[in-house]
């Protein structure tokens, strides 16, 4: 699984980054969250998997705000 991912980084580095971009245009919170969190989570797992412990950290706080905001969004909050 590992080598998959390591030998077509480029493709899914596209198709995260383009999930994210996606989000923003979106009119849906749910499927604009969904398509985010989809996004950084293929960035996470390959920053995962090439062992880049910095890029992991900052991936992962841009994971943790993004379902905090929806949550508070959901709520009502903000």
């Amino acid at each position: 699984m590992k080598e998959y991912f390591i030998k077509r980084e480029g493709i899914i580095r596209l198709l995260s980054l383009i999930a994210i971009t996606i989000s923003v245009f979106g009119d849906q919170p749910a499927l604009k969250i969904g398509l985010l969190v989809l996004g950084i989570g293929g960035l996470i797992t390959l920053a995962w998997f090439r062992k880049q412990m910095v890029t992991l950290i900052i991936f992962c706080i841009l994971f943790v705000a993004t379902l905090i905001v929806y949550y508070l969004k959901s709520t009502g909050t903000i």
